[in-house]
C-alpha cells in the first residue's frame, strides 16, 4: 500500500472547516463522515467524480488531501473516527447538530446518498450474506445521524435508546473496521469486474443532494459573519505570539457578539451552540480559553470555559475537559467534585481525573487503587507518556480513537500538568502495586 498522505496542520483542518460551514453550512466532523462514506465506495479512480460535485474550488487540494488519508485509512483498514466523538452525557445530544457523533453520522449518511446509486448496480450482484452485513454496517454508522429513526431501529429490541447509544458508541470503532475489511474485499473483487464497475462509476450523480440545513437558519447572515470571522480567526492561528493571537481572537469574540445583539444572550442563554447562529461566538470563545491556558492565565482562561457552560450547559464544545484540568493543576477540588457529578460520565479524561482526586484525598485506599488501574486500563498510553516526561508534539493527529496515544495525547494536553504538579503522582500512576 502506499504511503499514508501528510495529516493535515491544525491550521488547515480549521480552514477545511470553515469552507464546510460557508459552503455547505456543515461541520468538518460531518465533512469527514461525507468523505468516509465515499472513500469506502470499492470504485477504482473516482476520486474527482466524487469529490467535483463538492466544488471546493481554492481548497480543493485540502478536500483531496483530507479524502486520500480517509481512503487510506479505509484501505489499510485501520479507520478512525474523527476526534471529540465521544457520547455526550445527556443521550439526546448524541443526536444533536453541532455534537461531533452526531455531526460526523449525518455526513456518513449524507455521503452514502451521494454514492447509494453506485451501490445500488453493485448490490444485486453480490450473495444475500454480504449484502446483509453492509447494510448493519450503514445501519451502525448511520445510526447518530436521527433520533426518531435510531428509536425505530432498537424498537423490537430489549435495550433503551440509552443503552443503545452507549452500546453502537462502543462499538462503532470495530464496526468501521470491519466495513474497511468487507469494502477492500470487494475492491479487490470488483478488479476482475471491469464493465461492472464502469456501470457503477457512471451511476454517480454530477451535483450533490440536497442536505438538511438548520432550522431557522440565515445562510446570508451566517455567510457575512463567517467571512469577517474567517478573517480573524486566520490571522490569529498565524500570530507570531500568544499575545498577538489573545487580541485578534479577543476582536473576534467582539465581532461575533455585536453580530448576535444582546438580546440572544438572554433568549438564548442555556441552548448555545444548538442555536447555530450563536456557533461563531462559541467558537470564538473556546479558541481564547484555548490561547489564554497556554500562557498560563488560568484564572482568566478558566472565567471563559465556565461562561461557556453557562451558555450552553451541554457543553458540545467539550470545554469541561481542559476546565477540569485547569482545576486540578489549580487544586480547585470541590470544583472538580462538583463538575464531575454535574456530568457524571466514564470518559477517559473523567477516569483520569477521578484517579488524581483518588491519589490527592485516599493515597493509599483501594478506592484509590481501584480508580487508578481503571483509568490505565482506559488508556495505558497516558500513564507511559507522564512517565517519559513527554511534552505535547507541535502538530496534533486529527482523529483519535479511545485507548490510542493520540487521544492520550488529549489528555497530556488537558491535564498534563495537573499530574506533574502533584508530587509522587506520576510514580503512583505507573505502580503496579
Amino acid at each position: 500500500m502506499a504511503d499514508s498522505p501528510a495529516a493535515l496542520t491544525s491550521a488547515q483542518a480549521r480552514k477545511l472547516g470553515q469552507w464546510a460551514r460557508k459552503s455547505h453550512h456543515q461541520s468538518l466532523p460531518w465533512l469527514r463522515g461525507y468523505l468516509c462514506a465515499l472513500a469506502s465506495l470499492p470504485l477504482a479512480d473516482a476520486t474527482g467524480s466524487l469529490l467535483n460535485p463538492l466544488r471546493a474550488d481554492e481548497l480543493d487540494s485540502l478536500l483531496h488531501q483530507q479524502f486520500a488519508l480517509i481512503a487510506h485509512d479505509l484501505q489499510g483498514e485501520t479507520p478512525k473516527l474523527p476526534a471529540g466523538c465521544g457520547l455526550q452525557s445527556d443521550f439526546r445530544d448524541n443526536f444533536s447538530r453541532g455534537v461531533a457523533l452526531a455531526d460526523w453520522s449525518r455526513g456518513f449518511d449524507d455521503g452514502m446518498g451521494q454514492a447509494f446509486s453506485s451501490w445500488e448496480v453493485l448490490l444485486p450482484e453480490l450473495d444475500e450474506t454480504l449484502t446483509e452485513e453492509l447494510d448493519a454496517c450503514w445501519s451502525m454508522l448511520s445510526f447518530f445521524a436521527d433520533l426518531p429513526e435510531a428509536a425505530e431501529m432498537i424498537g423490537t429490541t430489549s435495550m433503551t435508546l440509552e443503552q443503545s447509544c452507549v452500546s453502537v458508541r462502543r462499538d462503532l470503532p470495530m464496526v468501521l473496521k470491519a466495513y474497511a475489511a468487507v469494502t477492500n474485499e470487494l475492491r479487490q473483487w470488483l478488479q476482475s469486474k471491469p464493465e461492472l464497475a464502469a456501470r457503477a462509476l457512471q451511476a454517480l450523480p454530477g451535483e450533490l443532494p440536497p442536505f438538511d440545513l438548520p432550522a431557522g437558519m440565515d445562510a446570508q447572515l451566517a455567510d457575512d459573519e463567517a467571512d469577517r470571522l474567517e478573517q480573524l480567526w486566520e490571522s490569529a492561528m498565524q500570530a507570531e505570539n500568544l499575545s498577538e493571537r489573545q487580541q485578534l481572537l479577543e476582536s473576534a469574540l467582539n465581532t461575533a457578539e455585536d453580530a448576535l445583539g444582546r438580546q440572544t444572550f438572554v433568549q438564548h442563554k442555556g441552548a448555545f451552540w444548538l442555536v447555530h447562529e450563536t456557533r461563531p461566538y462559541m467558537q470564538a470563545l473556546a479558541l481564547l480559553m484555548e490561547c489564554l491556558q497556554m500562557q498560563g492565565k488560568l484564572d482568566e482562561a478558566m472565567a471563559k470555559a465556565e461562561y461557556a457552560l453557562e451558555l450552553c450547559p451541554s457543553d458540545n464544545l467539550g470545554l469541561r475537559y481542559p476546565l477540569i484540568g485547569m482545576l486540578l493543576e489549580t487544586r480547585q477540588y470541590s470544583r472538580v467534585h462538583a463538575m464531575m457529578e454535574q456530568f457524571d460520565e466514564s470518559s477517559v479524561f473523567f477516569h483520569y481525573a477521578r484517579a488524581l482526586l483518588m491519589f490527592i484525598e485516599q493515597r493509599g485506599s483501594l478506592k484509590a487503587s481501584t480508580a487508578r488501574k481503571r483509568a490505565v486500563k482506559a488508556n495505558p498510553h497516558f500513564a507511559r507518556l507522564l512517565g517519559q516526561n513527554a511534552g505535547l508534539p507541535e502538530e496534533r493527529a486529527p482523529y483519535y480513537s479511545p485507548g490510542d496515544e493520540n487521544e492520550a495525547i488529549m489528555l497530556l494536553e488537558f491535564m498534563g500538568n495537573a499530574w506533574y504538579g502533584q508530587d509522587g503522582a506520576v510514580r503512583w500512576l505507573g505502580s503496579k502495586s
